[in-house]
């Protein structure tokens, strides 16, 4: 909740759903956790000028570990820029660096945890992460 709340205070145009509850052990820092939560929702917020809408929503994935999903109402990437997207420096926006991908896919890496992103011009982005292993009784 902290990196939604922090992202939706630098961004007056972030409308951040509300977080699901998670019920699982972190796969990975939360100080990790945060850095990678900050590049997604800057980069969905930094999509365009007008409101755009984040979604949450927390998936099971065989048993092994829970999947976060962000998904965004933004204008989405076409698939040559979606080709590119993980690639460090690069961007569209003037005066960005091009890393926050980059730093997702190397901080997913560095913890051996997988992640993914889809996105579909005019339509928007779904970024979906392994963070947590489920709780067992």
């Amino acid at each position: 909740a902290d990196a939604f709340d922090a992202a939706a205070a630098r961004h007056a145009n972030l409308r951040v759903a509300p977080v699901p509850a998670v019920d699982g052990e972190l796969l990975l820092p939360a100080g990790d956790l945060l850095q990678v939560l900050a590049a997604i929702l800057d980069n969905s917020a930094e999509s365009r000028g007008e409101p755009v809408e984040v979604t949450t929503t927390v998936i099971e994935a065989e048993g092994q570990h829970l999947v976060l999903m962000l998904s965004d109402d933004g204008p989405g990437m076409p698939p040559e820029l979606l080709a590119q997207a993980i690639d460090p420096f690069v961007t569209t926006r003037d005066r960005r660096l091009g890393i926050g991908l980059a730093r997702v896919d190397t901080i997913m890496d560095m913890h051996g945890l997988g992640w993914g992103l889809r996105s579909v011009p005019q339509v928007g982005t779904t970024v979906s992460l392994e963070v947590a292993r489920p709780l067992t009784d």
